[in-house]
């Protein structure tokens, strides 16, 4: 027996070659781009989920620690310049004095749930001290102080 002679492979035309390899790396480059946006999407899913519990949790406890913040240095600021001048009447001590230091009370017990004990004993005694230092500038009013004699 005489063995077969193997067919002749035609040669292929050069843009035959071209779309062939064009076409494979299409499907790979859908493959590649389709992996890439998963991991993508994904991440952003994970950044979205760590911004909105910033947002939830975190951006309270800042703003109510602002703003007990600010409240303390109004409060500081509004008796300390009291003291050192005359108030007429008591109806400026309610405006410039008792205000700040309603305020400062309002702003501590916001934030008081964001404080550790340490730090809540802390500024009670912050708030005891502007509530003292507020009560002597009452006493010091002339009405209040012609009344007591």
């Amino acid at each position: 027996m005489v063995a077969a002679a193997p067919l002749p492979v035609a040669p292929q035309p050069l843009w035959q070659l071209i779309l062939g390899l064009s076409l494979t790396g299409s499907i790979v480059g859908t493959v590649v781009a389709a992996v890439a946006s998963y991991f993508s999407d994904r991440s952003r899913r994970r950044f979205e989920l760590q911004r909105w519990r910033a947002e939830f949790y975190i951006r309270p406890k800042l703003e109510a620690l602002r703003q007990l913040h600010a409240a303390m240095v109004r409060s500081h600021f509004e008796i300390n310049m009291r003291a050192k001048a005359r108030m007429q009447n008591e109806q400026e001590y309610r405006e410039l004095v008792l205000r700040p230091e309603i305020v400062f009370f309002e702003a501590l017990t916001v934030a008081e749930i964001y404080l550790d004990s340490d730090t809540s004993k802390l500024m009670h005694a912050v708030l005891g001290a502007v509530r003292q230092m507020s009560n002597s500038i009452w006493l010091r009013l002339p009405e209040v102080f012609e009344s007591q004699g």
